[in-house]
């Protein structure tokens, strides 16, 4: 999904990432794929939503939040 971003194709990665997520919505990483893709796409309130999205099925779900790396990138959004 990274990949696809890098040649150009942000809407493609957001479409296959949204899958990734929709198949595990536990599986961090792929949350981290599609905030990314969002940015990459332009769409970076989507991508500042996905993180809260994150956080509350993280919290309700499993009593923790997300890792440093998703706080990183998701503090590079609000810049």
């Amino acid at each position: 999904m990274a990949t696809l971003c890098r040649i150009g194709e942000p809407s493609l990665a957001v479409e296959t990432a949204t899958q990734t997520v929709a198949l595990d919505p536990f599986r961090e990483r792929s949350y981290q794929l599609l905030m990314h893709a969002y940015d990459a796409s332009g769409n970076k309130a989507e991508a500042v939503r996905l993180y809260h999205r994150l956080a509350e099925i993280l919290a309700a779900e499993l009593g923790t939040g997300p890792s440093a790396k998703t706080e990183a990138i998701y503090s590079g959004l609000l810049r």
